[in-house]
């Protein structure tokens, strides 16, 4: 085996490696009729890159998503997603669900309500946390929040509604935080938290646009 074929192999199995467990689970704090999927950014697979996310899904509970590439990342998680919902719907009806995806895997996140939407299932909220290139927020989703920060290596866009979609909640803030940063940042995280609890914050006190401090 030449060095090329020995390095393509190391690769391969450190990737597996990685994401043999990156489909994790935290799910005891979830309650039976709402359900919550946390999608991580690129290479947050390995340990110490994207811990923010990975600490926010074990505050709340949920389904927690790493990865290495878009190619492990996109359409396996999507498909997964989508697969849970189908089958929870099935279970109850009245079932409510929540994305939360923060750099990549914000993309991520608003191709998996995109796709909802196609089949007529609703997203009760919705959080993107700095991520470079979201699809407009169709009708299905209840809520969305839009995090991107203001410093250098910063890639979050802000987000738009779909054509036509006059129903979804839209708040759009900008931090003080740098990309890897903030999905830890406790403004974040207190935010969304708030948003899924039993009952979530009040909106109306909340103005469409708001920098805030870190």
């Amino acid at each position: 085996m030449n060095s090329k074929n020995k390095i393509r192999v190391i690769v391969i199995c450190i990737i597996q490696f990685f994401t043999s467990n990156a489909f994790a689970a935290h799910e005891n704090f979830e309650a039976d009729y709402q359900y919550s999927y946390f999608i991580n950014g690129l290479g947050s697979a390995i340990p110490e890159i994207g811990k923010g996310l990975d600490s926010l899904s074990s505050k709340i509970g949920g389904k927690y998503f790493a990865y290495i590439t878009p190619i492990e990342g996109t359409l396996p998680i999507t498909v997964a997603v989508i697969s849970d919902v189908q089958a929870k719907l099935k279970h109850n009806p009245d079932a409510k669900f929540n994305i939360i995806g923060t750099s990549y895997g914000g993309n991520i996140a608003t191709i998996i309500a995109s796709q909802l939407n196609q089949i007529g299932a609703n997203v009760n909220y919705l959080a993107v946390i700095d991520a470079p290139a979201p699809l407009a927020i169709p009708k299905n989703v209840h809520r969305v929040d839009n995090f991107v920060c203001r410093r250098i290596g910063c890639i979050g866009q802000k987000l738009r509604l779909e054509k036509g979609n006059d129903l979804t909640w839209i708040e759009q803030f900008k931090l003080d935080s740098n990309h890897i940063e903030l999905s830890s940042n406790d403004f974040v995280q207190n935010r969304v938290i708030g948003q899924l609890t039993e009952l979530p914050m009040d909106l109306k006190l909340i103005p469409n646009s708001k920098e805030l401090p870190k």
